[in-house]
């Protein structure tokens, strides 16, 4: 669920997916969509496909992530 609740564990929540996204383009302009997805299921034990993709929606609303469909790129917007 992605409303928030009392009873939410945020370490397993759209912003902290955020977050961890934000952490892998630390020192990179782009990455390959199956890397970051890949990375995200090594860090969270969740089932990833309910918290990866709103996560990217979030930072693509927010202006700071593009998907650059020929090629399978996330790049960083600075």
């Amino acid at each position: 669920m992605l409303l928030t609740h009392k009873y939410m564990d945020l370490e397993k929540s759209v912003l902290k997916m955020s977050s961890e996204i934000i952490k892998e383009f630390s020192n990179k302009e782009s990455v390959e969509f199956e890397y970051l997805y890949k990375s995200m299921e090594r860090e969270f034990d969740v089932d990833v496909n309910e918290l990866f993709i709103p996560s990217l929606i979030l930072l693509h609303a927010l202006g700071k992530l593009d998907y650059r469909m020929s090629e399978d790129l996330l790049e960083w917007i600075q």
